[in-house]
């Protein structure tokens, strides 16, 4: 799977990143907002890991953008927020991301997802 790993945080996306890459992912990070759209564009992933921190404006729009495309609508977003609020998931949801992750979460919980989504 080629996963593109986006947000601000860089010792998260390390962290995710190096986590996926052993267990076989091919893995790049990217900056939020529109150097994340760009990367999606470019590389056009199989799923997107979207740190959304608390629901951020730009991040949301990063998702509607993605799903909005014919190039790139294929592509799997998992938002992932520090927010764990029913109207937060729903957000994300209406936004198009077809997973949603609240921190704190097990690393294992998202390679089920990445594996779930892959067979999807």
């Amino acid at each position: 799977m080629k996963i593109v790993i986006a947000g601000n945080d860089r010792s998260i996306k390390s962290i995710l990143e190096q986590y996926l890459a052993s267990d076989g992912q091919q893995t790049t990070s990217t900056g939020a907002g529109s150097d994340a759209l760009r990367a999606v564009q470019l590389q056009l992933p199989d799923i997107l890991l979207l740190d959304a921190g608390a629901m951020n404006a730009a991040a949301l729009d990063v998702c509607r953008a993605v799903k909005a495309d014919a190039a790139t609508r294929r592509c799997k977003v998992v938002l992932i927020s520090s927010r764990s609020q029913p109207i937060d998931i729903i957000t994300g949801f209406s936004c198009g991301a077809d997973y949603y992750l609240s921190w704190p979460f097990m690393l294992s919980d998202l390679k089920t997802t990445i594996h779930k989504l892959a067979a999807a």
